[in-house]
């Protein structure tokens, strides 16, 4: 949580082609960025939840980065988005892990709103990294950050499996 806006490095990455690029292409836009890995479950049942985000509010003012930590690349990344049906969803890549190592992150997901100068800004009554993220909140912050309104998106909320579901029984 931080006190004042904190700049936000220019991680580095390649996107669904393979083309070298960086958060600074993103200049001006107010980015939901999130660091996910496809072995990773919590993020697995939050990619669908992205995929609408950014279908209903994606945009030259709004996007999501959702960027994979993957270390098996590109091609794994695209089986696991074909496997979820996630179409609105643009593709980055960072099998180096330098991204998590720049963001400090503790563990994934880790979600960070991304204000258009390129700051972790912090929200009134709310920090900019969202950690596990509230995707039902997350639309109306960055309407307020771009100046358009605070309606939020009422996404469907998935049910959490509970520890007895997730085990199967002996």
């Amino acid at each position: 949580m931080h006190e004042t806006p904190q700049a936000v490095p220019d991680l580095r990455f390649v996107d669904g082609d393979g083309r070298e690029t960086s958060l600074s292409a993103f200049e001006g836009t107010t980015i939901l960025l999130n660091v996910w890995a496809t072995w990773c479950v919590p993020c697995r049942e939050e990619m669908p939840a992205l995929d609408r985000l950014e279908a209903k509010l994606g945009s030259a003012a709004f996007r999501v980065v959702p960027l994979s930590i993957d270390r098996g690349g590109l091609e794994k990344v695209k089986a696991f988005y074909r496997e979820l049906g996630l179409k609105a969803l643009p593709i980055y890549v960072d099998e180096t892990g330098k991204a998590s190592q720049q963001l400090a992150t503790i563990g994934i997901p880790t979600t960070l709103l991304i204000g258009r100068e390129g700051q972790e800004p912090r929200p009134p009554g709310r920090p900019g990294r969202v950690g596990q993220p509230r995707h039902d909140r997350a639309p109306s912050t960055a309407h307020r950050l771009n100046g358009s309104g605070s309606e939020p998106l009422n996404l469907p909320k998935q049910p959490r499996k509970t520890e007895h579901e997730k085990t199967p029984p002996a």
